[in-house]
């Protein structure tokens, strides 16, 4: 089931200098920390003149999107999805 959220988070991000890739490490909503286990998908867009990037992520079996405004470096959680 997925759930649309679009509230802002705040986001930890890592970056691996092996492969030269930033991610998002751990999340904190409300008074709840997610720590990411994996990056599924990271794609970018144009909002206008403004560059978004999303990423797809995992955490504990369950699918979080979150938009990154480069704009104003500003996270928002975008949706939850649990396995069916």
């Amino acid at each position: 089931m997925t759930t649309q959220i679009n509230e802002q988070v705040s986001v930890s991000l890592a970056y691996d200098a092996n492969n030269g890739k930033a991610f998002p490490y751990i999340m904190k909503r409300k008074n709840e920390v997610i720590k990411f286990e994996k990056l599924g998908f990271h794609h970018k867009v144009y909002e206008g003149k403004d560059l978004i990037h999303y990423f797809h992520l995992i955490a504990n079996g369950t699918f979080f999107k979150l938009r990154l405004d480069t704009n104003t470096l500003s996270w928002r959680l975008i949706e939850i999805a649990s396995p069916a």
